[in-house]
């Protein structure tokens, strides 16, 4: 017997297909839900969790955004999270979900995918058309790839296939809100957002119903009773749902009855904290007048004063005013001189110092031109020149030897090798002073002399140095350097090889007494060298001839030698500056004497305003004592001003408050007996407001009558705050009768309020019961394997059953607080029952509703032992069933899958009458198993290899490999023929 074989009254509404696309394990399933089937696959591979993609379109959501809550998707015990959920259903944008429906208004299609840039976010699309319609969007059935099985068509890319659907009249559900009005609206051809309903609901899709339907869902996946809690949760969702429909009231607000307790207590203790306190009220209101009748004298008195202290003052007032304005004219005038006087001397040291730097500028240009001169002039023996320059090159050369010392200084060694050197160096000299010496004496030529003028200038242009060098050229040697000097000529003051200048070589004519010349030079110069080197050598044997036994040098020579270093260094610094230190020095006495003339000028400013100093001084001095001799006339009405400011300051604020204007002066001679007078008023009045807060702090102290805003703690309190606590003080002790009658009325009403809401707990109670009796009316016309009946028992938590008698014991009260234990219980059932819900409170079905039990008939015999797993099976496809009709209007027809995991380990004889209960209830069976027997096969005659046939061509999506088609695989009735031809191949 096949599901969709049934008789279907009603309107129909069937979920037909499940389609997976590069998701899951799938590279393409394609796996029918309208037909009663099992499903082959090796555990672990995809079975579960492929079907659980109902989820994804039966629930509202956009997101896998708290994935455990809204989903719960889970394996083994686990709960998958959002990211690995959705990496398992979407891991692509090529990733599809699809699922086929119908309904009165015919085959549609929903479609999941991926939402570009949102994380964990996918989107549906309705398509008004069967899937064999679009399928060749998604998949090539007729490539002839994968053994037939067909291969990814081209252009899946997200944009593409949402493009293809949107032009056969696909429409987006984008928003939550949408996608309830869609899928849970009943059909209406009048209204195009049904067109896409799924499951119709008689209510409102709100969160109670939303749940209900997650429960059912739920259940529906676990049909066999695997998971203990997705029976009572369905229920409990359901019973929730109906409730929220308004039949029975669920909103309580038990809280409140706490938090309303709490004032009431609050309210007796206040009535009898003021009962207790009458006294110590009388006493403070009694202080209160008499400190407020005793402002007015004083603030009156007060006033007295101060205008006859006024009227003394008015003249005494003028006169210090103008012996105070010249004394203060007299002050600036000096004050601005002084601070002239000030200035000038300041620029005086400025000049003085200015004048300084010019001159030590001066002198330390001089030094460092004297010292350059004194090198000159020690030097000009040997160097014989007036260029600074080359005594800086002189310099340079001392400094190399004098360097060359200190380094031979270090050891023994060094100093006899630089000797032998040294040795060396004289030989090589000597020698060629000797050539150059008999070269001038006997008056040798130049071998440049025996060359003709052109050619002699070109080799004395290229190298000086040829001038040097004595002797004459062959007759064969002069035509070579001719035919040689003939390449060069002479452009503009420059030598020239054909015809184009040479960088740096500036043409030098050459003369036979060039040649004398530049021996002369040459000759200077080696004896120069040679006495450096004598004096050199001399020192170098002093030097060995005084090292120490130890071998060491004398630190002495190390340090004449190191002086010689640091002098020759600082003649070089010297003689480099020498010409910009001379201009220097030529600026710098120019403006050695502009500061010397700005001294003067400064110097002559300083003494004028020194001069002007002294007659201001006396004129200052004169206006002071003018000022101090007014002062003390007035001394004594200071004195009068000051005590009364005195008691100003110490009366309390409400006198001041109450200050007005004067009237009656008297005389002046009354003024110090009226200051005494006033000073004892005044102490009189702050014993009297001291006394007064003492009894009102004592008294709010005592909590009777909290007064808001008010600082007990406050020294600053002003008469105005006093009375406006004397007068609420007032209206609570005055009123006490009237409150008390009042806060009856309210204990009254408080008590029978409290009975309503905790009879409201009861309600539930009887509607969880009339809720089961329901069910078991239904159970009573339904007949499942050899079972005579069945029933069920609803079970809830015990501690709502315990709280809810120990709330009825005490719901009777009369005009009286119940006591404290009862409040006690009702805080501890709002802790465990008690939801927030919008404005109000519902109760938690979920946690009340704890199982739900079976009980078992049998030929008269009643029992509460469990059944098989098929038993089981069977009355929860029953219960369902039943929990979905009382979801859906009574005229319609609905057929959802529902899924029994693990069927190969039910009874043989289970399995016919697990089919029969389920597809008489409009349902279809989808029995998942790892392995196929012949005993499944024999009662379910359609099957799927969902993981059986794997991608061989193509590029797979990470695990998405499986492939499979409902067109390719499954069972069939045999013909007569083919069973005799079977029989015979065997």
């Amino acid at each position: 017997m096949q599901a969709n074989s049934l008789p279907l009254d009603g309107d129909r509404y069937q979920i037909r297909r499940l389609v997976m696309v590069n998701s899951g394990s799938a590279a393409y399933i394609n796996l029918p839900l309208d037909t009663s089937a099992a499903i082959f696959s090796p555990n672990n591979k995809g079975k579960t969790s492929g079907l659980s993609a109902l989820k994804l379109f039966l629930l509202p959501e956009v997101n896998m955004k708290r994935c455990e809550q809204k989903f719960g998707f889970a394996s083994n015990g686990e709960v998958y999270s959002g990211p690995q959920s959705f990496d398992y259903y979407f891991p692509s944008s090529t990733s599809f979900l699809i699922l086929e429906a119908t309904n009165p208004g015919g085959d549609f299609c929903i479609v999941l995918h991926q939402t570009p840039n949102e994380k964990l976010g996918y989107s549906r699309i309705a398509v008004p058309m069967p899937y064999d319609a679009i399928e060749h969007i998604f998949w090539d059935v007729n490539s002839g790839k994968n053994d037939g099985m067909g291969s990814s068509p081209e252009g899946l890319a997200l944009a593409e296939v949402l493009k293809k659907l949107k032009d056969v009249g696909a429409r987006l559900l984008s928003d939550q809100r949408t996608i309830m009005e869609a899928m849970f609206t009943r059909f209406t051809k009048s209204r195009e957002s049904t067109r896409f309903c799924i499951i119709p609901l008689v209510q409102q899709p709100r969160e109670a119903v939303m749940k209900a339907i997650k429960a059912l869902l739920q259940l529906s996946f676990d049909i066999r009773g695997g998971n203990k809690a997705s029976l009572p949760l369905a229920f409990a969702n359901v019973i929730d749902s109906d409730l929220a429909t308004g039949k029975t009231a669920v909103s309580v607000d038990l809280r409140a009855i706490n938090d309303e307790k709490q004032s009431l207590q609050q309210a007796l203790k206040q009535v009898q904290a003021l009962k207790n306190n009458q006294d110590s009220w009388m006493a403070f209101a009694k202080q209160f007048r008499e400190y407020e009748g005793g402002i007015a004298p004083l603030a009156r008195n007060l006033v007295q004063a101060e205008a006859l202290l006024e009227e003394k003052m008015a003249t005494a007032e003028v006169r210090v005013a103008e012996a105070a304005e010249r004394n203060e004219l007299a002050a600036q005038a000096l004050k601005a001189c002084l601070e002239k006087d000030r200035d000038a001397s300041t620029d005086v040291t400025k000049k003085k110092a200015e004048l300084g730097s010019a001159c030590n500028h001066i002198e330390t240009l001089m030094k460092r031109i004297a010292a350059a001169d004194e090198f000159i002039a020690q030097e000009r023996p040997v160097v014989r020149s007036e260029d600074p320059a080359v005594y800086t090159e002189h310099a340079r050369q001392c400094l190399v030897e004098s360097e060359q010392r200190l380094k031979d200084l270090s050891s023994v060694n060094t100093m006899q090798a630089r000797l032998r050197k040294l040795i060396t160096e004289q030989k090589e000299v000597e020698d060629r002073l000797h050539q150059v010496a008999r070269s001038l004496n006997e008056n040798d030529s130049a071998i440049l002399d025996s060359l003709n003028k052109h050619s002699a200038t070109v080799l004395y242009s290229l190298n000086r140095g040829t001038a040097k060098v004595p002797g004459a050229f062959l007759s064969v040697e002069q035509d070579q350097v001719d035919e040689f000097a003939a390449l060069f000529s002479v452009e503009k003051g420059s030598l020239a090889l054909k015809g184009h200048a040479i960088p740096g070589v500036v043409v030098q004519e050459y003369s036979s007494a060039d040649f004398r010349a530049a021996l002369e030079e040459e000759k200077a110069s080696l004896s120069e060298r040679k006495r450096r080197l004598d004096r050199e050598m001399r020192e170098l044997n002093a030097d060995i001839a005084a090292i120490n036994k130890d071998g060491t040098v004398s630190k002495e020579k190390v340090a004449a030698a190191e002086e010689d270093v640091k002098e020759l260094k600082e003649a070089i610094r010297a003689l480099g500056a020498l010409e910009s230190n001379r201009a220097d020095l030529l600026t710098g006495n120019e403006a050695f004497a502009a500061a010397e003339e700005a001294l003067h000028q400064a110097q002559e400013r300083f003494e004028q305003t020194t001069n002007e100093k002294a007659p201001l001084r006396l004129k200052a001095d004169d206006a002071k004592r003018e000022y101090e001799a007014v002062q003390r006339d007035n001394r004594e009405l200071g004195n009068h001003q000051q005590s009364i400011a005195r008691i100003k300051a110490s009366a309390p604020k409400d006198v001041l408050a109450a200050l007005g204007p004067a009237r009656d002066l008297e005389g002046a001679s009354v003024l110090a007996t009226l200051i005494n007078a006033l000073e004892d008023q005044k102490e009189e009045l702050r014993n009297l407001r001291g006394i007064m807060l003492d009894k009102l702090r004592a008294l709010l102290a005592t909590g009777a009558c909290p007064v808001d805003g008010f600082d007990m703690l406050s020294s600053d309190i002003s008469v105005q705050d006093i009375r406006e606590a004397y007068e609420r003080l007032r209206a609570e002790f005055e009123n006490v009768a009237s409150k008390e009658n009042g806060l009856r009325s309210r204990i009254e009403n408080h008590n029978q309020n409290t009975g309503v809401d905790i009879s409201k707990i009861d309600d539930m109670a009887q509607s969880i019961r009339r809720f089961e009796q329901r069910i078991n009316n239904t159970l009573a016309g339904v007949h499942i394997s050899n079972l005579t009946g069945v029933s069920i028992e609803i079970k809830t938590h015990a501690a709502f059953d315990s709280l809810r008698r120990d709330l009825e014991r005490y719901s009777k009260s009369a005009g009286q607080m119940r006591p404290d234990a009862f409040y006690e219980r009702l805080s501890d059932f709002c802790d465990d029952f008690l939801r927030d819900a919008g404005n109000g409170s519902r109760l938690d079905i979920e946690r009340i509703v704890t199982d739900v039990k079976f009980v078992y008939e049998l030929d008269g015999e009643k029992e509460k032992a469990g059944q098989s797993t098929g038993t089981t099976g069977m009355v929860n496809v029953v219960l369902l069933a039943i929990l979905l009709r009382q979801m859906v209007p009574e005229d319609i027809t609905m057929t959802v899958p529902v899924v029994f995991d693990e069927v190969s380990n039910l009874d043989e004889m289970n399995l016919p009458e697990l089919r029969r209960v389920v597809e008489e209830n409009n349902l279809v069976l989808i029995a998942a198993t790892p392995s196929n027997t012949g005993v499944i096969a024999g009662f379910i005659e359609t099957w799927h290899y969902l993981y059986e046939y794997q991608l061989t061509e193509g590029k797979a999506l990470r695990k998405c490999r499986a492939v499979y088609h409902p067109s390719n695989l499954s069972l069939m009735d045999l013909e007569p023929d083919d069973e005799l031809a079977m029989a015979a191949e065997a």
